[in-house]
């Protein structure tokens, strides 16, 4: 009985310790995902639109236009980005 109580004892101050050292530490930021992708201030995420490096030339105007403005990440994404982000 003395055992059990003793070794209990021994568990729940594991437990508690555990708990006491999860709760300060950080999530570690991603860098890459930092680098692709910004958060305004109401919460929306950001991301530079795709495939405007090379290859431009042949294209209209308005789609070059349109591919220099960024692009807002949809919800589904969104949550697993501010994950990474440490948000």
């Amino acid at each position: 009985m003395l055992i059990t109580r003793l070794s209990l004892q021994i568990v729940n101050l594991i437990k508690s310790y555990l708990n006491n050292n999860l709760e300060k530490m950080k999530i570690k930021t991603k860098r890459a995902v930092a680098k692709r992708f910004k958060i305004t201030k109401k919460g929306k995420v950001i991301a530079r639109t795709a495939n405007q490096d090379h290859f431009n030339s042949k294209e209209s105007g308005n789609k070059t236009r349109a591919k220099r403005a960024d692009k807002q990440i949809s919800s589904g994404v969104k949550k697993s980005i501010k994950r990474q982000l440490g948000k």
